[in-house]
């Protein structure tokens, strides 16, 4: 019994190891599986705008999800889910993500099973890393023809706002010679060692955080000798730039204008937010020229707001020479316009408030305010540029409510005027009940065999039709007289004689040229012959004779509406002769018809 009872106790451990249950899980297996704790392994930053974080997988886990945070803060962001296959995500720098050069972040992981929606525990600690601006990529270092200077070239770089020029000999170290603003890449050394190898390197700047990029330890080297050139006749240099005037006639444009200087032939613009030392050139135009309008662009922006500061350069592109300029410069800065308004409308269901204006270039946000005339304004709502209405969703009710809207732009802080009028709409205690108040309008005319639709509309979206009977009267078309028919089988329905081409008579023609002779039985045939033959208008030819029927023909109308067709007026009198296989209709003359005895008006008397 006792040897039965461990070999029950042996298989059932066993099958527990198989489901990788131990005696203590077995106790918890109407629990829900929970992850465990995710074990971070390794944190780098490929690139400048780059962070990549791996860790190790852990037990129970069908996702990961990755969160980050700014050093030095507790909020943790969260960034991305991942399959429970993945041990490593990298984070791209994105407008809701960013990924600033110099700034320190750190990254946790967290498993999660999506079967039982439970989460595992974490490192709150982290690994903390930063990314660096990309390393300058260099291209030129070049002796200047005056033996005197070194002009340095390089390739942009990802990542930075400035780069910061070195300059080293074999017999010293690196030291900086200068900033040069992004995007420029080229700087020219107008005082290296000479009789030494001057070796030159650039090393990317991010000013906001104060981080450097690396850089090429190598350099670029240029021999300098120890004397130049001799020096060249005086050169002519400009005179300096008396600034006049300064302007801002629109949001994103400013107007800088100055007095012509003495050996200019061209003048150089520049500008620099107030609070910078750094100048921006802005263009070269031609002596003869003594304003100039900087328009907002991505590269020389103008934010509303922003104070910006301007001067001028004279340049002599004959000797190459710069004068001297106003480093003062004059100051200025643009205005937001004023938000105009469109109007306030209140909601069918008269709850809500929708106010709507026109869209304003140059803001970041719009602020919605709000008074009645017993309250002061209030602010209501904020919305982004993209959007041009906002709903207010809590009028203040049995009250006239007044609206206005004002843009503002973040980075300066800077508001735009507003409407102090405002638009306004009166907002009742009780919503009143609905009136329908329709207004109609034919939506299809009605037609002989088609009925009309009247349709009738109210304000709200509320609609409803009625029929209109149909007329009953054809609108006839006149199709002429090349067309005979007969119809006198056709199903559809007619309102006139069967055909539109009649038998009245049978006439006696010459097969020969087609003249018409009169009936066979007429007394007088032979005397009418004589009378053709001695026509000096008619044919002279003896042909034979046949006998052919005489048509009265009339118009054919049909219906526009409803292709139903009819015998209309009297035309003409014809018959047909056949000739070198061709048939000629033939139309008889007044004289002719009148020989026949037939009336000029037709026999057949139509009804239309």
């Amino acid at each position: 019994m006792k040897k039965n009872l461990n070999s029950l106790l042996a298989m059932l451990l066993a099958v527990m190891l198989i489901f990788g249950m131990t005696p203590a899980t077995a106790s918890a297996a109407g629990r829900k599986p929970t992850p465990g704790k995710v074990t971070l392994t390794q944190i780098s930053s490929p690139a400048y705008n780059k962070i990549n974080i791996k860790w190790n997988r852990t037990s129970n886990a069908t996702h990961y999800k990755i969160y980050y945070k700014k050093a030095g803060t507790s909020q943790w962001t969260s960034l991305a889910t991942v399959s429970g296959s993945t041990t490593s995500y990298t984070h791209t720098s994105s407008k809701s993500r960013p990924v600033t050069p110099g700034q320190k972040y750190t990254y946790t992981v967290r498993g999660y099973n999506s079967k039982y929606k439970t989460y595992g525990s974490y490192d709150s600690r982290g690994l903390t890393t930063y990314t660096k601006p990309a390393t300058v990529k260099l291209n030129r270092a070049s002796l200047g023809s005056d033996k005197k200077s070194v002009t340095v070239s390089w390739n942009r770089a990802a990542g930075c706002n400035y780069y910061c020029v070195f300059r080293k000999t074999p017999s010293t170290g690196w030291k900086r010679l200068a900033n040069v603003r992004d995007p420029y890449t080229v700087y020219t050394n107008r005082n290296p060692v000479k009789g030494q190898t001057n070796i030159y390197t650039v090393r990317g700047y991010y000013s906001p955080t104060k981080t450097y990029g690396n850089y090429n330890t190598r350099g670029l080297s240029v021999n300098v000798p120890k004397t130049g050139t001799p020096d060249k006749p005086q050169k002519v240099t400009p005179g300096p730039v008396t600034l006049s005037k300064i302007s801002a006639p629109a949001y994103n444009k400013i107007n800088i204008q100055w007095k012509k200087a003495s050996n200019a032939t061209h003048y150089k613009i520049y500008y620099k937010k107030s609070a910078s030392s750094q100048w921006i050139g802005l263009a070269t135009v031609s002596g003869n020229t003594t304003s100039y309008t900087h328009t907002n662009s991505n590269k020389t922006p103008i934010i509303p707001g922003q104070k910006y500061t301007y001067t001028v350069k004279g340049y002599n592109s004959k000797y190459n020479t710069n004068g001297p300029y106003n480093s003062k410069g004059l100051t200025i800065s643009t205005k937001l316009d004023t938000v105009k308004l469109k109007n306030a409308v209140l909601s069918k269901d008269q709850k809500c408030v929708t106010v709507s204006w026109n869209g304003l270039p140059g803001n970041g946000f719009y602020y919605i305010y709000r008074k009645t005339p017993s309250t002061g304004w209030k602010q209501i709502g904020l919305t982004d540029y993209r959007f041009n209405s906002y709903v207010d969703k809590n009028p203040i009710k049995g009250q006239k409510n007044i609206y206005t809207v004002r843009a503002y732009v973040v980075f300066s802080n800077t508001y735009g005027g507003y409407d102090p009028k405002g638009v306004s709409v009166n907002v009742p205690s009780k919503p009143t009940p609905h009136k329908h108040s329709y207004t109609s309008s034919i939506t299809r005319q009605p037609t002989c065999s088609k009925e009309g639709i009247r349709t009738y509309k109210c304000s709200c979206g509320h609609s409803y039709t009625e029929s209109i009977p149909a007329t009953r009267k054809h609108v006839w078309e006149d199709l002429g007289t090349d067309i005979w028919m007969d119809w006198s089988y056709s199903l559809q329905e007619n309102t006139g004689p069967t055909k539109n081409s009649f038998d009245v008579y049978a006439a006696n023609v010459c097969t020969g040229c087609g003249y018409y002779y009169g009936m066979v039985d007429d007394d007088n045939f032979f005397l009418r012959m004589d009378n053709h033959l001695d026509n000096p208008n008619s044919e002279h030819c003896l042909g034979g004779y046949t006998l052919l029927t005489v048509y009265e023909v009339h118009h054919l109308l049909e219906c526009k509406n409803c292709s139903i067709n009819k015998c209309g007026e009297f035309s003409h009198y014809e018959y047909i002769f056949t000739w070198y296989g061709h048939n000629d209709h033939i139309k008889l003359e007044d004289w002719q018809i009148k020989e026949l005895g037939l009336p000029l008006d037709g026999t057949v008397k139509v009804t239309l």
